[in-house]
């Protein structure tokens, strides 16, 4: 969880929004939220265990938030 609420406030920082053109809509902020997820995971996927739980409880927490909004 406190790796998605970090995941969270980096794809919500504003310049992302004001500066690089990444629509302020529900979908712009899903695909911010997508490619910080996807870039932590394909970082977790080079370290050694137990990275691979920390992923798979990142997915797990991803999938709730997303269930929730």
């Amino acid at each position: 969880e406190a790796l998605l609420g970090r995941i969270v406030d980096a794809s919500r920082r504003p310049f992302l929004y004001r500066d690089l053109g990444v629509p302020d809509t529900t979908e712009g902020r899903f695909e911010s939220l997508a490619l910080h997820a996807v870039l932590v995971l394909r970082r977790l996927r080079r370290l050694p265990p137990p990275a691979d739980a920390v992923a798979q409880d990142l997915v797990d927490a991803l999938f709730r938030h997303l269930d929730r909004s």
